[in-house]
C-alpha cells in the first residue's frame, strides 16, 4: 500500500502535510507501506528547505517510510501541455501523481513497452493534504460492518469488495453525473470515447468519486496519464474548483475503469449524504462520545478520513484550515484550546466568527457532526504539536510553548 497526497511548496500546505503524516503515524499506516508527499513547483531553495525539514521532522522522527517526492511546477499548464496560461493550482494533482508514478522511488514505466512496470498488486491511494487519517487505508472492503456503501453502488450484482486490477475504489462525492455536461468528445478527442458513451446512471454510480481514490498502481497510472491529458481541456470549459475532479471522472471512464463507490472514505460536510457520518453517530452514542479529550480511538468503525475542507461551527467554537497559523508546528507556537466534552449538546452556532456573529439553531445531528470535526481536529493538532516539540532537537524545555490557548475566534476582529 502506498498513500500519496499532492501539495505545492507553500506554508499553508506545509503544516497540513505534517498533520497528515502525524495522523498516518497515529493510525499505523507506516506498518502497511509508504506515505509520500508529492510537492510540486518548489524552486531550488524551497526544495532544499522542505527536504531538510522533512528529513529531520518526518522521516527521522516518525518513519523512514514517510517520504517526499518533488516535481516541476504544473499549476499553469496550458491546453497544449506547455507551461503558461491561467493559474490553476489543482493541475498539480494529476500531473504530480503521474510524475511520481513514473519517476518516484520504486515506481516507473518500462522503457521497452511504455507500460507501467509494476504489476505486483501494489495499491496506491491518492488523498488530499487537508485530510486526517482516522484508521488505516487498505485495499480490502469485504467487512460489511466496517464499510458504508449506499445505493446504487451497493447493488450486489456489481459491488466489489477488494481493490484489484480493473476494480478501483473511490469516495462518493455529491456531483452525480454533472461531469457529463462537459463536451467530452472535444476533451477526449473522440466521439466514441467510453466517457462520451457512459450513461448518466453509470456516470453517477461508478464515477462520481473523489479522494480517497484507491487503485492498483498500473490502473492508477493509466488514469493519471489521461487525467493529466484531459485536465486542461476540462478547465477550459469549467474554470473552477471542480475541474480536476471532473477530469478524473472523464479519464477513468475513458479508460474503462468504473469505480466501486464507498461512503465511509471520509466525513467532511456536516449534513451531507454519502459520507461516513453513521460511524460518527455510533461514536456519539457510545461512552466516549465525540469530544472525549483526545482523537477518537483507532477503530474499523470510523470513517477512513476527516476531510477538513469545510468550516465547522458549534456553540462558541469554530475551525477553519485557512485561519490556522502556518507555524502551528514549531517550538514556540501555542496549541489549541480544547473544547468541553459537552460541546455536541450545544444546539447553536455563531457565524460568521467575530463580533458580528449571528446565533443560529443547530439540529442535534449537525451539532454532533460539527463537534466531531472540531474536537478531532483540535486534539489531533495538539497531539501532533506535542510530538513535534518533543522530537525537535532544538526545542528546549524553557522555550517550549505547551499552552493550549489558541482559539480561532480570537483571530477575527
Amino acid at each position: 500500500m502506498h498513500v500519496v497526497f499532492s501539495t505545492d511548496c507553500g506554508d499553508f500546505q506545509h503544516w497540513q502535510s505534517y498533520l497528515f503524516f502525524y495522523s498516518a503515524l497515529r493510525v499505523g499506516q507506516h506498518k502497511l507501506g509508504y506515505v509520500t508527499r508529492i510537492a510540486s513547483g518548489c524552486d531550488d531553495d524551497e526544495e532544499a528547505k522542505v527536504r531538510a525539514w522533512h528529513d529531520l521532522h518526518v522521516s527521522r522522527a516518525m518513519s523512514e517510510k514517510f517520504t517526499v517526492h518533488f516535481t516541476p511546477h504544473f499549476s499553469s499548464v496550458a491546453q497544449d501541455g506547455e507551461k503558461g496560461g491561467k493559474q490553476y493550482l489543482f493541475f498539480n494533482k494529476p500531473f504530480g501523481l503521474k510524475h511520481w508514478l513514473e519517476h518516484g522511488e520504486g515506481m516507473g514505466v518500462d522503457a521497452a513497452t511504455g507500460k507501467y512496470a509494476d504489476d505486483d498488486g501494489r495499491v496506491v491511494a491518492l488523498l488530499d493534504p487537508d485530510m486526517v487519517l482516522l484508521r488505516p487505508i487498505t485495499h480490502d472492503f469485504s467487512d460489511l460492518e466496517s464499510s458504508i456503501v449506499s445505493k446504487p453502488a451497493s447493488d450486489p450484482k456489481t459491488r466489489k469488495f477488494k481493490v484489484e486490477r480493473g476494480s478501483p475504489f473511490g469516495q462518493m462525492y455529491g456531483f452525480g453525473s454533472g461531469w457529463k455536461n462537459l463536451d467530452l468528445a472535444k476533451i477526449t478527442g473522440s466521439e466514441t470515447s467510453p466517457a462520451v458513451l457512459t450513461s448518466r446512471a453509470d456516470a453517477s454510480k461508478h464515477y462520481a468519486v473523489g479522494p480517497p481514490y484507491i487503485a492498483v498502481a498500473p490502473d492508477m497510472h493509466e488514469i493519471a496519464v489521461n487525467w493529466a491529458k484531459f485536465a486542461p481541456g476540462v478547465h477550459e470549459q469549467l474554470p473552477d474548483l471542480m475541474a480536476e475532479m471532473f477530469a478524473y471522472c472523464t479519464a477513468a471512464s475513458h479508460v474503462g475503469l468504473p469505480h466501486q463507490r464507498i461512503d465511509h472514505g471520509m466525513v467532511s460536510d456536516p449534513g451531507s449524504r454519502g459520507e461516513g457520518w453513521a460511524f460518527v453517530q455510533q461514536l456519539a452514542d457510545g461512552d466516549a462520545g465525540v469530544c472525549g479529550g483526545g482523537p477518537p480511538t483507532v477503530s474499523d468503525r470510523l470513517p477512513l478520513t476527516l476531510h477538513y475542507c469545510q468550516r465547522y461551527f458549534v456553540g462558541d467554537y469554530f475551525f477553519s484550515k485557512r485561519k490556522m497559523p502556518t507555524d502551528v508546528f514549531s517550538c514556540g507556537s501555542e496549541m489549541m484550546e480544547v473544547p468541553p466534552p459537552d460541546l455536541p449538546t450545544k444546539l447553536f452556532e455563531k457565524r460568521p466568527p467575530g463580533k458580528d456573529a449571528i446565533k443560529k439553531v443547530l439540529s442535534k445531528n449537525l451539532a454532533v457532526q460539527n463537534a466531531f470535526a472540531i474536537c478531532t481536529l483540535t486534539t489531533t493538532i495538539n497531539e501532533a504539536a506535542t510530538y513535534f516539540k518533543n522530537h525537535d532537537p532544538e526545542c528546549r524545555a524553557d522555550s517550549m510553548n505547551t499552552a493550549k490557548t489558541m482559539n480561532l475566534w480570537k483571530l477575527f476582529k
